[in-house]
């Protein structure tokens, strides 16, 4: 009979503290890009075609609110032995006008190509 009463004591303290409310709040946070600056370095005409997509960017992009500053950089290592030379290309902007950002990003992308290419 002991067994029982504590058993049953147990059972309902637990189930008493497990009703407590909790007074913390769950706060949410806004995240929020502001002056995104995209960056990519490539060692070959295979790892512009591999690693660079335009719509990536796009995706991007679309996070970012309006009236921010955008830059994007590519950075084409000459990897010839005897050499330790690079050219980079870049462009800013902001994102108010997307479109014309993305189609310099897309120049970009031709120029690199086109200075591999001319390396062979």
């Amino acid at each position: 009979m002991k067994n029982l009463v504590t058993m049953l004591f147990l059972i309902c303290v637990c189930s008493i503290s497990a009703q407590t409310k909790m007074d913390e709040e769950v706060s949410k946070t806004i995240v929020k890009f502001e002056n995104l600056d995209i960056s990519v370095t490539v060692n070959s005409l295979d790892d512009i075609k591999s690693t660079l997509d335009v719509n990536d960017i796009k995706a991007i992009l679309a996070d970012v609110d309006d009236n921010e500053s955008l830059s994007f950089a590519m950075t084409c290592k000459d990897e010839t032995e005897g050499s330790n030379g690079y050219v980079t290309y870049k462009v800013k902007g902001d994102t108010d006008d997307i479109d014309s950002f993305i189609k310099s990003v897309k120049v970009i992308k031709k120029s690199a190509i086109k200075y591999y290419k001319n390396k062979v």
